[in-house]
């Protein structure tokens, strides 16, 4: 069991391999990738695995899609987003919004206006 504040954290940047409907075995890859570079998840004991992370994105994308389709996903990410406080995992997680989009060479209008409504929420900057 992952406390609340991992798994806000997980749920921010998987929303970034569903965004543009098509999910593509690299933007996985991706997410398993970046997910261990996000300070606030490097200090987890035992340390998240590809394997425990790949688990995890399989056992929560429905209810994913689910919010992400429902009247009141913008409450329900802003809540989400307000939760992360620490700009170092705000900048390392848009980093890894960022590197999940790309990771398929398609580059989608749902991604791109994710990334932009995360980093305005949290007024940063995207490089």
């Amino acid at each position: 069991m992952t406390s609340p504040a991992v798994e806000n954290i997980l749920n921010i940047i998987a929303l970034s391999i569903l965004a543009d409907k098509k999910v593509h075995r690299v933007e996985l890859d991706s997410f398993k990738s970046v997910a261990q570079n996000i300070p606030g998840l490097q200090n987890m004991t035992p340390r998240l695995s590809g394997v425990w992370l790949e688990g995890w994105y399989n056992n929560n994308k429905i209810r994913l899609i689910q919010e992400m389709q429902s009247r009141s996903f913008s409450s329900w990410l802003c809540n989400g987003l307000d939760a992360v406080t620490d700009t170092e995992d705000q900048s390392a997680i848009l980093k890894a919004m960022e590197a999940i989009s790309i990771s398929d060479f398609d580059y989608h209008p749902n991604e791109e206006n994710l990334i932009k409504y995360t980093a305005q929420h949290w007024n940063m900057e995207l490089r």
